[in-house]
């Protein structure tokens, strides 16, 4: 039996809840380390003791979030069609929905890193910058913005 024959016996076979549940601890897994990364970034610039540099975070964060929902949404809409191909055993159409999937997710990540360093003065006064906290959040941002594309991918490829 091959790996492939495997897993479709595996997916076909095992009982819902108990599939689900296997399933999702990958994902559930990765999640909290996301958090747990954003709090751990959050509580070691709260040790600078520099409201600005806090506060330049705090700024920032949804911007993080609005990547990782954009990757998390295009990875669980691909996963789920990539399910029903694989399903149908439909692999090569699987494989291009998976491959366009990423794409798809790269290419919003550069749409945002182009957007996002033309624009960034008034993207952080979007999300609420004051005057004094502006300079340190634009600093955090560049950072953020330029490794969207590589993170919002990774988190669609959770996600398949």
């Amino acid at each position: 039996m091959t790996k492939e024959e495997a897993q479709y016996i595996k997916m076909t076979e095992t009982k819902i809840p108990k599939l689900i549940t296997m399933l999702a601890i990958p994902t559930v897994i990765s999640m909290l380390v996301t958090a747990l990364y954003n709090f751990a970034d959050t509580a070691f610039v709260a040790s600078l003791n520099n409201d600005s540099i806090t506060a330049a975070v705090n700024v920032v964060f949804p911007l993080m979030t609005i990547i990782q929902a954009v990757g998390f949404m295009v990875g669980m809409g691909a996963g789920s069609i990539i399910a029903r191909l694989l399903g149908k055993h439909l692999d090569i159409e699987a494989s291009k929905t998976a491959s366009s999937a990423l794409f798809l997710t790269l290419l919003f990540g550069f749409i945002i890193l182009i957007f996002g360093l033309i624009f960034v003065n008034p993207l952080m006064k979007l999300l609420n910058a004051s005057a004094t906290v502006l300079p340190h959040a634009r600093s955090y941002a560049i950072y953020i913005i330029i490794a969207s594309p590589i993170v919002m991918a990774s988190f669609a490829l959770i996600t398949f």
